[in-house]
């Protein structure tokens, strides 16, 4: 009687990892963002000629934003023109930490270890670093009076860096640091045609800090040669606004780009993509089939990073079990990955709207006003009773609940995912 086969007679390992993709793996690896990609293109066709555009990235943690970034960079890459620095913005991100990361970044591109050396001469003296300066840019392979231009804008770059790190810096600090590396990179590469500057959000915890620094650069996100692709939640642009009505200015209409979740296609395609990079024989999603895939959808809600925890913690609870994995196993899986992700989620959220998911936890399906009923009663902080709806339609952008609306009436639902993370707290 012949062996069944298994998972592992048709996988060699498991390709569902939540690292972010690497940039040339980008374009291979999404699923359902074609028209997406294709704006991308356009846009960074059009700065590697000279006509940088801002474009803002929006959606739900763990839809996909930051591999749209890689998308950019990758594209960037194979740009002649094209410069980018990528800055993970943290709520400890500072015009200390940008200044840095610029630098770093730019002038390492224009020259291989540059940006690195020039960073460690900040607040030296001034004898000092004019000496280290020099001997920095003989090692720069262009002309003897290329060298000599080079000389004065440098020391001032690492002047104006050192006067950021020391006092709190001011926008013009950051204006002229970067129109200054904007005068170096023309004098050793010449052809410039953009300089993209990558923000990915942190998150919703570090939105209040990422606003405020955005909101000091806009003079320089207004002005060529510089190009702002920032990543961030739905609700970026309201935040925004509240601080900087005029910041939303900086991106036309049609280059924000708002991601959702993936359909039941887009999960199989998803899947199979990874699967391709380990498939020993065999074609399709065999490892898994439809019911399988169809669980995996229900249980993820279509996010990608749930998509990719559930099905990569199945495949090793299915390890050298038969093919196809039956749904059973799905759900098995998902109740550990989604613990994680559910706990990942809420830590994101601020403790008012943290209280009003869990009062919908454990009263689904209620109204607006039994929500706001349940103010003072079972909510720990204090909410005024005026912000509970808009509070509620901000998590429903988030992705954090859904409601379901039948004439005027409107009841609130978590996302099964969190609705069963919260399901456990109440269990303990």
């Amino acid at each position: 009687m012949s062996r069944k086969s298994t998972i592992d007679d048709y996988i060699s390992a498991n390709p569902f990892s939540d690292k972010v993709i690497d940039p040339a793996e980008t374009g291979l690896l999404l699923a359902n963002r074609e028209k997406e990609k294709e704006l991308l293109d356009y846009v960074i066709e059009s700065a590697s000629r000279g006509f940088p555009q801002n474009i803002a990235i929006l959606g739900e943690v763990g839809v996909g934003k930051s591999s749209m970034l890689n998308y950019v960079q990758a594209g960037c890459q194979l740009k002649k023109g094209m410069f980018f620095s990528r800055i993970n913005v943290t709520e400890d991100t500072s015009e200390e930490v940008l200044v840095r990361s610029l630098v770093k970044d730019l002038l390492d591109q224009v020259c291989i270890g540059l940006g690195s050396s020039l960073i460690g001469l900040l607040g030296i003296g001034r004898k000092e670093l004019v000496r280290e300066i020099d001997s920095r840019v003989r090692g720069i392979d262009v002309t003897k009076s290329i060298r000599r231009d080079l000389g004065a804008p440098l020391l001032k770059i690492v002047t104006l860096s050192s006067q950021i790190v020391e006092r709190k810096g001011r926008p013009e600090d950051v204006f002229e640091v970067l129109q200054l590396l904007k005068e170096t990179m023309k004098i050793i590469k010449g052809d410039m045609k953009a300089i993209v500057v990558l923000f990915d959000e942190a998150g919703y915890v570090a939105k209040e800090k990422s606003i405020t620094l955005l909101q000091r650069m806009k003079l320089i996100f207004q002005s060529k040669p510089f190009m702002l692709c920032v990543a961030g939640s739905p609700m970026l642009f309201s935040e925004y606004s509240r601080v900087e009505p005029t910041f939303p200015n900086l991106f036309l209409p049609q280059n924000r780009i708002s991601l959702g979740p993936l359909e039941l296609a887009d999960a199989e395609e998803l899947i199979e993509k990874r699967l391709a990079l380990v498939r020993k024989k065999g074609k399709g999603t065999e490892p898994f089939g439809e019911k399988a895939v169809q669980a995996i959808l229900r249980e993820s809600d279509g996010n990608p990073r749930r998509i990719m925890g559930i099905a990569g913690y199945t495949l090793y609870l299915s390890r050298g079990m038969p093919v196809p994995v039956g749904p059973e196993t799905v759900v098995k899986a998902s109740e550990v990955a989604i613990m994680i992700l559910g706990k990942d989620a809420l830590d994101r959220l601020r403790e008012d709207m943290q209280d009003i998911c869990m009062a919908i936890a454990k009263h689904p399906g209620s109204t607006f006003e039994e929500i706001r009923g349940f103010v003072g009663r079972t909510l720990k902080s204090e909410i005024p009773k005026s912000t509970i709806n808009p509070k509620i339609n901000e998590l429903e952008k988030l992705g954090y609940i859904m409601i379901e609306r039948s004439g005027r009436e409107k009841r609130c639902f978590l996302r099964s995912f969190l609705q069963k993370y919260c399901n456990s707290l109440a269990e303990t």
